[in-house]
């Protein structure tokens, strides 16, 4: 919803839109952060077993750095506007970057 919301309705702070599923977005990245610190809690022996502490924690601080970005007015403008900057395609980069560490614990894991 983030792509398709950021390259068909790109309005800068006229995207009234924007704002539904910049939260929506959010509030997801945020159920997941604390689902993957329990996990981190109860998989703790498993983690340290197969050496992903590291790459654990590169997921961490993406998903810390996600959830920093709170915006008072939520833009969607163009990619390349240098004004009014694309918080949907922020976001979305930031979730893709864990998903994609996600797919490589768990690359180890089926190891």
């Amino acid at each position: 919803i983030l792509k398709e919301r950021a390259e068909h309705y790109n309005n800068g702070w006229f995207d009234f839109r924007a704002d539904d599923r910049f939260w929506f977005a959010y509030g997801q990245l945020y159920a997941y952060y604390g689902l993957m610190k329990g996990a981190e809690a109860d998989f703790e022996d498993v983690i340290n077993e197969k050496h992903l502490q590291s790459l654990w924690d590169t997921m961490d601080s993406q998903f810390v750095s996600a959830l920093r970005i709170q915006p008072f007015i939520i833009a969607n403008g163009r990619e390349d506007g240098w004004l009014l900057p694309n918080h949907l395609t922020t976001i979305g980069f930031y979730m893709l970057r864990v998903r994609s560490n996600l797919v490589e614990i768990s690359n180890v894991l089926a190891q």
